[in-house]
């Protein structure tokens, strides 16, 4: 079976996280999807960009629309995503 899951976090909280706390989060995540793609389970894992660089798109008949933005004002934004193959 496949999931989909993903990773939520307060933009803010993370960016004002000391450096050295960022790094090993990131170092923790990064050995976890290393032992996931070891194991057969993960799929693929893309973190996205964040809020700043943000665009909304809709398409309505014949017409497409760009806009800069995230579509809602949130607190929490999803700053990634992982597929997993799992039994």
């Amino acid at each position: 079976m496949k999931y989909l899951l993903l990773c939520c976090i307060e933009e803010q909280t993370f960016t004002t996280m000391p450096t050295s706390e960022c790094e090993a989060f990131m170092d923790a995540l990064a050995g976890y999807c290393k032992m996931l793609q070891k194991n057969g389970h993960l799929i693929a894992a893309e973190p996205l960009e964040s809020v700043q660089k943000a665009v909304t798109v809709r398409g309505r008949e014949d017409t497409v629309s760009v806009t800069d933005g995230p579509f809602a004002e949130t607190k929490e934004l999803i700053a990634g995503y992982w597929l997993w193959q799992v039994r």
